[in-house]
């Protein structure tokens, strides 16, 4: 029974070492707002559905 609990603690140690591991790169920005789409930046303000050509629903963002 004390192997078990062992167990489970060197399991759980090493699950929250694995979390501990990523963390964030040099390259991501700062502001959550920024998004980064090849060449092009968007700074997001806000969204709305609205309707493409086809008359489909679409996401547009502001």
């Amino acid at each position: 029974m004390k192997r078990r609990k062992l167990l489970c603690m060197l399991v759980a140690a090493v699950m929250l070492l694995s979390l501990a591991a990523c963390g964030k790169g040099e390259d991501e920005t700062k502001d959550p707002n920024l998004l980064k789409v090849g060449d092009y930046e968007l700074l997001y303000k806000g969204a709305s559905i609205m309707k493409d050509r086809e008359g489909n629903d679409a996401l547009g963002l502001v």
